[in-house]
């Protein structure tokens, strides 16, 4: 049995009766006999530092979409650059809400310039929420692009970095 202390810095377990005890690094990994992985890391935005585990088994994963853009090659990627982190600030609650609503049930269908529109498999009218989207769609959609209008660029643009979060 181990423990693991992140304001002390340690992890202790016991052998043979005795206590034992290392420091606990940034920059290290730390493996547990049954293959689970502790490392200390620093939170990107703050100055506090976190545990880090990962078990040392396998998760399957079964994603039955098999036909193009249904969204295979989306689970085995990382979310890490889709985060942003550090202090959100909600001035006027019902203002940010309304933003979101009318993101959420924005027309979609003029977002592409017509010289790309037409060369689309999917339909970006589309709603946000619909189930017939992807996560990746999504990001897409509200990412700028060489292939949107300029109204659709400014669009996203105009989108505040607290409601973007």
């Amino acid at each position: 049995d181990m423990s693991v202390d992140l304001n002390a810095q340690n992890a202790t377990w016991t052998k043979n009766g005795e206590t034992q005890s290392i420091r606990v690094l940034p920059g290290h990994t730390y493996l547990h006999p049954s293959g689970y992985k502790i490392r200390l890391e620093k939170h990107p935005e703050s100055t506090a530092f976190k545990l880090i585990g990962t078990a040392g088994e396998g998760t399957f994963c079964h994603k039955p979409s098999t036909v193009s853009g249904g969204g295979k090659s989306e689970i085995s990627k990382s979310l890490n650059d889709a985060v942003i982190y550090g202090s959100i600030y909600i001035g006027d609650f019902e203002k940010d809400m309304a933003l979101v609503k009318d993101i959420l049930e924005r027309d979609y269908s003029n977002c592409f310039d017509p010289q790309y529109a037409k060369q689309q498999s999917r339909s970006p009218e589309r709603k946000i929420l619909s189930m017939e989207r992807s996560l990746g769609s999504v990001v897409k959609l509200l990412t700028p692009n060489s292939e949107y209008t300029k109204e659709h660029c400014e669009f996203i643009h105009s989108i505040p970095s607290h409601i973007r979060s």
